[in-house]
């Protein structure tokens, strides 16, 4: 083993930018009312602030947690690992 190269390696992959996206809401909408969307159209998303969203890096779930504020930002507050069973 190359304790030079393992350290190296670890430092890296715990310095490793990871696209994340987080899912509010999946809903299904149809082509037609898709078509008569324009600037300034609202999807209304059927959903409290406190509901559970997902946090997901590709296909993989990574965390459960609400959807909060803090002064400007919007923030998640993270509840615990998802469940990928499913």
């Amino acid at each position: 083993r190359d304790m030079i190269w393992e350290n190296h390696l670890v430092e890296r992959l715990w310095n490793t930018d990871i696209d994340t996206q987080v899912i509010l809401k999946e809903k299904n909408v149809s082509l037609g009312e898709i078509t008569k969307w324009e600037v300034g159209s609202f999807l209304p998303l059927d959903m409290s602030p406190k509901d559970s969203i997902k946090l997901i890096c590709g296909d993989v779930n990574l965390f459960e947690g609400v959807m909060g504020r803090k002064g400007d930002n919007i923030v998640i507050k993270i509840l615990g690992k998802a469940d990928n069973n499913g």
